[in-house]
């Protein structure tokens, strides 16, 4: 794994930042996703008769080779212009591709092993690049007094492409051959899809004498996934804090040093997957000979998952905030849930995907921080939630 990043001052009002990644991943395996505990096993079972030397038998089931290889790099540049005190102006690019390659081989050797008796091998590839782009402005004023406003407003698009192909190559002439040139049988299959998403939002935050802060937003959303009948989505959200320990009557003891409440509320959105708006076709093959069958159904009228979440709570401290103790109460509702559901045969289609159902989550998060020790030699520090 590789990584770094640099900042530059271009003007006095001007910086440009760049980062930028590579990780190379290999991961391994006995057996399709490690299926079979341990192949010492295989040495005590009757059924394996075949092979008097218990040697010979965790040697052939060893053969299976499976395999996975990952290349990502990530990429970023974000230039940032303040051309006075209260505005403050940023851009940034960005781009992640990953290719994978997938690669399960099963030798003739191995037949007694595996559900191909002469011989398999399964290769898996996915290419996938996502650009991303997001620009906002940021107005500060008034910066100081019993009144502060923060005012953002921006825009965030990202673009996403991905192609996969997996190929199967079946009995192999002779052993020791791996690529799918030998097989007799190849089979392949291909899958390519796009997707863009793209909105803007505005946000403003208020402090009021330094105790009360405000938090308002909105955000809209348009995706190529959702239905040719829905428009943008809107997902708004607010909050407010309350420093009740910065009022001049606290602290109401000598070992309660803090105290915040807190309210929100937020919605968020979950797009559909992509052309499962659109009513799709597939092309398959028997006896030689080429065929168009049903695909997707498709649906007008999809639309995005939609979840709001409601979060009251507190945060306390005690002995000099040696010990804190963070209370959380939240409610989560989805609704418009993507569920497929079932066609009548008549129809010709298996089922269709549809905004039909309603989620709920809710619950109580306590957590309690705290610092034992804390001295110029020794820090030690507890968390524990719950």
């Amino acid at each position: 794994k590789f990584s770094g990043g640099l900042r530059a001052t271009l003007a006095e009002k001007l910086t440009i930042e760049y980062s930028g990644g590579y990780t190379n991943s290999l991961y391994g395996g006995m057996f399709n996703n490690n299926a079979i505990a341990s192949p010492l096993g295989s040495t005590e079972d009757s059924t394996i008769q075949r092979t008097p030397n218990p040697d010979s038998t965790l040697r052939i089931s060893l053969l299976p080779d499976h395999r996975e290889t990952v290349n990502r790099f990530t990429t970023g540049l974000t230039p940032r212009y303040t051309p006075y005190d209260f505005l403050a102006t940023r851009f940034t690019a960005g781009i992640d591709y990953r290719k994978n390659e997938q690669r399960i081989f099963n030798p003739i050797e191995s037949a007694g092993w595996t559900s191909t008796p002469g011989g398999g091998l399964f290769r898996f590839d996915r290419d996938y690049l996502q650009i991303s782009l997001d620009a906002a402005a940021t107005v500060s004023y008034p910066k100081e007094g019993d009144i502060t406003s923060t005012l953002t407003v921006g825009a965030q698009g990202f673009r996403e492409e991905d192609r996969q192909s997996q190929a199967t190559g079946t009995n192999f002439p002779v052993p020791g051959t791996d690529d799918f040139d030998n097989a007799a049988t190849v089979t392949a299959l291909e899958s390519n899809q796009q997707l863009f998403s793209g909105g803007f939002y505005i946000q403003e935050n208020v402090g009021l004498f330094n105790k009360i802060y405000l938090d308002l937003g909105i955000r809209i959303d348009q995706n190529s996934a959702f239905g040719k009948e829905v428009g943008a989505q809107s997902y708004p959200k607010a909050g407010i804090a309350y420093n009740i320990s910065e009022e001049s009557f606290w602290p109401l003891g000598e070992y309660w040093n803090s105290l915040k409440l807190r309210a929100s509320f937020g919605a968020t959105g979950k797009f559909p997957p992509a052309f499962t708006r659109d009513r799709t076709f597939g092309a398959n093959r028997f006896l030689g000979v080429g065929l168009i069958s049903f695909g997707g159904i498709g649906n007008k009228d999809l639309k995005p998952e939609k979840t709001t979440t409601v979060e009251l709570g507190l945060d306390a401290g005690f002995l000099e905030n040696r010990i804190g103790i963070e209370i959380t109460w939240f409610t989560e509702t989805t609704k418009d849930a993507l569920f497929p559901v079932a066609l009548e045969p008549t129809t010709g289609y298996a089922n269709q995907l549809k905004n039909i159902g309603e989620i709920e989550n809710r619950g109580i998060e306590v957590t309690l921080n705290a610092v034992p020790i804390s001295t110029p030699e020794i820090d030690w520090s507890i968390r524990v939630s719950y």
